[in-house]
């Protein structure tokens, strides 16, 4: 036989062969509010060896998962943004409120000045117009002037009216109004 067409080493079976023992099984991690059963330590049973009966788990209540612990974050994150969004929106509004403000009082800064000027205007005008220089001038283009000789009191017959006294005025208004002249 040639090295090329050798057969490949047989295995060794049967009782010279080293028994392995079965793999361990790793525990399964607790579940978080789940009662479980003590455990007990469990060894490899070869099928020759009869033992003692397995038993049974214990059974097992369906809980929540626990959360995701990514998704803390990611909301607190996702809150922080709306916050401070909500705060940015909050401050550009009352910026644009203070501005229409500002430009408001403006207008009303204008028209309060036009008006200040218009009544200044009005006050020279009426200070001009009262003056008593300007008065005389006026009343002697119109052939008004001082009398040449001082007024004399006429008296008149009958009783002297009293002063304030509306019902009196009143009853003695026919008779006044044919002493005047014909004007209303």
């Amino acid at each position: 036989m040639s090295p090329a067409t050798a057969a490949p080493p047989r295995r060794r079976t049967g009782p010279s062969a080293p028994s392995v023992p079965a793999p361990r099984r790793r525990p399964a991690p607790p579940v978080r509010g789940a009662v479980t059963a003590p455990r007990t330590r469990t060894t490899a049973r070869s099928p020759s060896r009869p033992g003692p009966a397995p038993r049974r788990p214990a059974p097992r209540r369906v809980v929540a998962p626990p959360r995701d612990r990514v998704a803390r974050p990611r909301a607190r994150v996702v809150a922080l943004v709306v916050a401070v969004a909500v705060v940015v929106l909050t401050i550009a509004g009352f910026h644009a409120f203070l501005a229409q403000t500002q430009v408001r009082l403006e207008q009303l800064r204008t028209r309060t000045a036009t008006w200040e000027d218009r009544y200044e205007s009005a006050r020279l005008e009426n200070g001009r117009l009262t003056s008593p220089a300007r008065i005389t001038a006026r009343a002697a283009e119109l052939g008004l002037g001082p009398p040449a000789v001082a007024p004399v009191p006429i008296p008149l017959a009958g009783d002297v009216p009293r002063r304030g006294g509306s019902t009196a005025t009143i009853a003695a208004w026919a008779e006044v109004k044919r002493h005047l002249d014909v004007s209303p």
